[in-house]
C-alpha cells in the first residue's frame, strides 16, 4: 500500500503544483497575482512597480519567475508589456480559498 501511495507523490502533477505553489508564495508575487486577478485586462511593469511602490527591476524579476512558471503571461503592445494571469491555471480558484 505505502508503495502505491509513494507513486503519487514522484508524479509530474504533484511537482508541477509544488512549483505552482512555491511561485505564487513569494513576498512580492502574491500582491502582483492580488492585483492581477482583480485588473483582468493586465498591468505594466510601471504600473505594478507605481502601486506597489518597488523599484522596477524588482517587479520585473518577479514577473519573469510568473511567467516562467506559466502563472502570468505577457502582451506587448508598443513599447509596454501587459501583465495578465494564464487562463491555463485555475488560480481564481486558488484565490478564492485562501
Amino acid at each position: 500500500m505505502d508503495e502505491r501511495l509513494r507513486k503519487y507523490l514522484d508524479s509530474s502533477a504533484v511537482r508541477l503544483r509544488f512549483r505552482t505553489l512555491q511561485a505564487v508564495s513569494g513576498r512580492m508575487r502574491y500582491p502582483i497575482l492580488n492585483l492581477l486577478e482583480r485588473v483582468p485586462e493586465g498591468l505594466t511593469v510601471t504600473d505594478l512597480s507605481r502601486i506597489l511602490s518597488a523599484s522596477p527591476s524588482r517587479i520585473s524579476h518577479q514577473l519573469s519567475i510568473l511567467k516562467r512558471n506559466g502563472i502570468i503571461t505577457a502582451a506587448k503592445h508598443g513599447r509596454a508589456t501587459t501583465y495578465t494571469l494564464s487562463k491555463r491555471l485555475p488560480l481564481r480558484r486558488l484565490f478564492q480559498t485562501i
